[in-house]
């Protein structure tokens, strides 16, 4: 786990197999690190099989600092299997998602040609 593709006005990271307590501290961290680094971040969770309550925490309240910076949040391959808690929610209308990489830079790019 950690930020890929640094760029100026984005960072990915991708995370793999399992996001439970044991991950908890590390992901808060490589997440803290994209976000300081970067304008908008791409959570990828392509190879993530589970992702516990935990760490869902840790990920709602990087996109709410995220959201409050007026910085976004996109997730890659967030699925109801391993990021069940989204949609019980009700959240995973309000976090962008998209199945690619690509469709998540699209995203982006989107709402950076918005005129207000």
């Amino acid at each position: 786990m950690g930020p890929l593709d640094p760029g100026k006005d984005h960072a990915v990271v991708a995370v793999r197999s399992i996001l439970d307590v044991t991950k908890q501290s590390e992901f808060d961290n490589v997440l803290a690190t994209a976000r300081q680094d970067s304008k908008d971040l791409i959570v990828d969770m392509t190879e993530l099989t589970f992702m516990d309550t935990r760490c869902m925490a840790v990920l709602i309240r990087h996109w709410k600092r995220l959201t409050n910076s007026s910085q976004r949040l996109v997730l890659v391959r967030a699925t109801y299997k391993t990021v069940r808690a989204l949609w019980v929610t009700g959240l995973d209308g309000h976090i962008p998602h998209a199945d690619t990489l690509d469709q998540a830079l699209l995203t982006l790019a989107a709402k950076d040609n918005r005129t207000p």
